[in-house]
């Protein structure tokens, strides 16, 4: 079972995807957005910046329990909905993106 999540941007797809790792009887592997200092944002807007990651499919939130084959379901459930929004625009409030833009501007341009 293998699970992709931001605690910021959809509380009950991470609390679901939380209860199908702990019912799976097999490993099962969560990857957390987890914002940091280092991302060089104010930590108070964490689950804001996060929700943004999501919403403009930076970080897409799926699900993947193999159990669900076996009733003819797709294994994989995405979460996310379509993305809105552009990744620039949500690059642009992390310092550490911003100073690979400010390196080569000319690439950036859009």
């Amino acid at each position: 079972m293998v699970a992709r999540i931001a605690m910021g941007a959809k509380d009950a797809q991470t609390v679901n995807a939380i209860k199908e790792a702990d019912s799976y009887s097999g490993t099962a592997v969560i990857v957390a957005y987890s914002h940091c200092i280092a991302h060089g944002y104010d930590m108070a807007n964490g689950a804001s910046q996060q929700k943004l990651a999501v919403e403009c499919g930076y970080w897409p939130l799926y699900r993947f329990d193999p159990r669900r084959s076996a009733p003819g379901e797709s294994p994989l459930h995405l979460d996310s909905s379509a993305p809105k929004g552009r990744v620039q625009d949500y690059a642009r409030n992390e310092t550490r993106f911003r100073m690979v833009e400010q390196q080569d501007p000319d690439r950036f341009k859009h």
